[in-house]
């Protein structure tokens, strides 16, 4: 489906802009311009990146008690690790509020927000881009960053995400912050399928 770019981000832009803090509003531009640039090395819808990029944080500034109580409003299932760490949510209700905002928005948009946390086993390219674009654009300034900017374009896409959601599991682990059941899964889906090329 062929969506108008242009007017979903005009329409986009002064919303983002009431919802988010300074930081997160910037960060989402950042993360959106990112998401294009890797889905054109990559071989990726760049229309699709940017707009998830641009959208993925939609509910990202929500108080970890709204955002509990936004997720019970949209029956999602609230796992105790959830519960745990309630940022993590974000990604789902922000889907599902982004598909209610902008209807003519692609599944794989919608898609690639949702699984922007903590992601699924059947990730798809755009979700990897998205998840990747999130963790490595520019205002991002943890110490592993650079690596990872560094193999963008000389490494397959498989193994970017790879880096990417490793170091992001140790970072978790090192902080001795919840891992949720679904990063173990998705970990495991990556190992067993041995997509390191």
């Amino acid at each position: 489906m062929s969506v108008n770019v242009d007017s979903i981000v005009e329409r986009a832009l002064p919303l983002l802009e009431e919802r988010l803090d300074d930081y997160g509003f910037r960060h989402s531009l950042s993360t959106a311009d990112t998401a294009r640039d890797l889905a054109l090395i990559y071989q990726v819808d760049a229309d699709n990146a940017y707009l998830a990029g641009l959208l993925h944080d939609w509910d990202r500034c929500i108080l970890d008690d709204d955002i509990i109580a936004r997720a019970k409003s949209y029956k999602l299932e609230l796992s105790p690790e959830a519960l745990e760490a309630p940022k993590i949510l974000h990604a789902h209700t922000a889907a599902i509020a982004v598909h209610e905002t902008f209807p003519e928005l692609p599944a794989e948009v919608i898609n690639a927000i949702a699984h922007h946390t903590v992601g699924v086993p059947d990730m798809t390219d755009l979700d990897k881009v998205m998840y990747i674009a999130d963790m490595i654009e520019p205002l991002r300034t943890h110490p592993i960053i650079p690596t990872l900017r560094e193999m963008v374009g000389t490494v397959g896409l498989d193994a970017l995400f790879i880096q990417a959601y490793q170091k992001s599991m140790l970072y978790l682990i090192n902080n001795l912050r919840v891992l949720h059941p679904d990063t173990c899964r998705v970990w495991n889906a990556l190992m067993t399928e041995g997509r390191l090329a």
